[in-house]
């Protein structure tokens, strides 16, 4: 009617045509430019002709070859709808450039599979992969633009882009609830701009083969509602195992200002894929936040994650740089790093992580600088031949660095708070140490097993205890190694039984007399082997045949 046609007189467009389903009929639109199906409609229209659908459910499977626009008809009530449904393997199939697709909702139904299995993408089957059934399909570079649409399907995959097409998406939401929201192929590319991405069993978004994907001020849920984000504690339970964004190929991904939580995975990075993030916010990830293998690599700045397993896991030559991030609430490890892997820590906050904080294994290397670190478990192992340069951060945790299995450890200008144990342990690997502060409520420095420590300037250690107010270290197999650095040994002038002339010092006397007679550098590691108690106050540590 004229009531909610006005607004229509202010297009000018070369076309304009409607789509009026069956008991609706208008004295407003000629008989030739009024349409019963949007099919119909789709074969009669020209080049940039605009196609107006009336809010009904359409049961039909749109070919889009031409570029037009379909858009809905103005109504006095904005929430009624277009609705697009089909059982067939395309909703909506696009094989044309310039085509724009305004508040509609399509909605694809699987048929004859199983809703978490049987609907579920094989990544590693390419040819099944591509002949599942989708909501949309982009083809042979096609281009098309969705504003104020739903997508929602059962079937494997919501909007699929392939032979380097290109999809923009604006305020629009894609809901799976057994396969993937988007998946793009063919160095084909998408684009989200306050979008909602809602996954219950498998993945948001999919790239693969050189694939790009470009999303602003989107947010990834993983359960019914984006008010529902608690944490999924049933294993089978909708989210528990739902990724956010999938990337193989070299594909890319950047994020900007985006929001995922309620999944068990947000990104998940294979085979060189790359990923960029700016100003994310992550929260209640089951599993982990940001997982990479195979030479993969991610940028994260200026983000939060929060209430997650693991932060960031990279393996298989991996690359990960974190840069101003918040991470606090953490159930396992902030970084988890194996198998030649390597990240870049500068300026953040890590807090709250009820696991280790930062684990190196297998040949891996961190750089982490101005950063704090908080636990009440370990704050960095290092392990495997893995090296860790630390320089100007704060460490607070039971036990400050454990260095183990040739692990190298270089620490600058750095404090460490052990709530409990240890400072720093070594065993089976060595440590250059310039200047840090350490707190201790046990030991400061522990070195054994033929680990080595070198000093570039004196480490002042405080120790918790009055038991404990000099250096200790640890002896395994009646081995004692002793760093004498200023700084290192203060307190009291306690009193060191007679080895039996197997101390270097020949000193009898006071242990700290015994380090300035023997005049030794900072940078000196000395190696004797005690066989009796040695007593330092009224604590008792035995060596030897005994060894604690």
């Amino acid at each position: 009617n004229a009531e909610y046609m006005g607004g229509l007189s202010n297009i000018r467009v070369m076309s304009q045509l409607v789509v009026l389903p069956e008991g609706h009929n208008s004295p407003h639109f000629a008989p030739e430019k009024t349409f019963r199906t949007i099919t119909s409609a789709l074969n009669e229209a020209k080049e940039q002709d605009v196609i107006y659908v009336f809010p009904a459910t359409y049961n039909e499977q749109l070919n889009i070859t031409k570029p037009v626009t379909i858009a809905k008809l103005p109504m006095p009530n904005p929430d009624a709808t277009v609705r697009i449904v089909s059982s067939k393997t395309v909703c909506i199939r696009v094989d044309t450039t310039s085509v724009q697709v305004e508040g509609i909702t399509c909605e694809q139904i699987a048929t004859g599979a199983d809703e978490k299995s049987g609907c579920a993408p094989n990544f590693s089957d390419d040819v099944a992969f591509r002949r599942v059934p989708v909501c949309v399909r982009l083809i042979s570079n096609s281009k098309c633009t969705f504003t104020n649409c739903t997508f929602i399907t059962s079937s494997p995959c919501g909007i699929m882009t392939t032979g380097g097409s290109n999809l923009l998406l604006r305020s629009s939401s894609v809901s799976s609830s057994s396969g993937s929201g988007i998946v793009a192929l063919d160095k084909s590319s998408v684009q989200a701009i306050q979008c909602e991405m809602k996954t219950f069993f498998n993945c948001g978004v999919v790239g693969k083969q050189d694939s790009k994907v470009d999303m602003s001020h989107c947010q990834f849920f993983g359960r019914t509602g984006a008010s529902d984000t608690a944490m999924v504690d049933d294993g089978d339970a909708e989210g528990e195992n739902a990724t956010g964004l999938r990337f193989f190929d070299s594909s890319r991904v950047h994020l900007s200002e985006c929001t995922v939580q309620g999944l068990g995975w947000a990104l998940v990075l294979f085979q060189n894929a790359t990923g960029l993030i700016d100003k994310g916010k992550f929260e209640k990830i089951t599993h982990c936040v940001a997982f990479l293998m195979g030479k993969s690599s991610i940028k994260c700045a200026n983000s939060e994650v929060k209430s997650c397993g693991t932060a960031v896991c990279g393996c298989d030559n991996s690359n990960i740089t974190l840069e101003h991030v918040q991470i606090s609430d953490i159930s396992k490890h902030a970084a988890y790093l194996y198998g030649n892997s390597s990240a870049s820590l500068g300026q953040c906050t890590i807090d709250q992580v009820e696991d280790r904080v930062i684990v190196l294994r297998e040949h891996s290397k961190l750089d982490i600088k101005e950063s704090f670190i908080g636990t009440q478990s370990t704050g960095i192992t290092v392990a495997n031949e893995s090296k860790l340069t630390c320089i100007n951060c704060s460490i607070t945790a039971r036990t400050g660095v454990i260095t183990r299995e040739k692990g190298d450890c270089k620490l600058q200008q750095c404090k460490i708070t052990a709530s409990q144990y240890g400072g720093v342990h070594l065993d089976l690997s060595k440590a250059v140490y310039t200047a840090p502060a350490i707190n201790a409520g046990y030991d400061g420095i522990m070195v054994g097993d033929t680990a080595s420590l070198q000093t570039q300037a004196p480490v002042d250690i405080n120790f918790g205890k009055k038991a404990e107010e000099l250096l200790v270290v640890r002896l395994e197999d009646g081995t004692v190694k002793v760093i004498p650095t200023q700084g290192l040994l203060s307190g009291e002038e306690d009193e060191v039984e007679d080895d039996g002339g197997a101390n270097p010092f020949k000193a009898a006397g006071p242990w700290r007399s015994a380090l300035i007679q023997a005049n030794i550098s900072p940078t000196t590691v000395v190696t004797w082997k005690v066989s009796k108690p040695v007593s330092v106050n009224e604590r008792k540590t035995y060596y030897g045949d005994d060894s604690s």
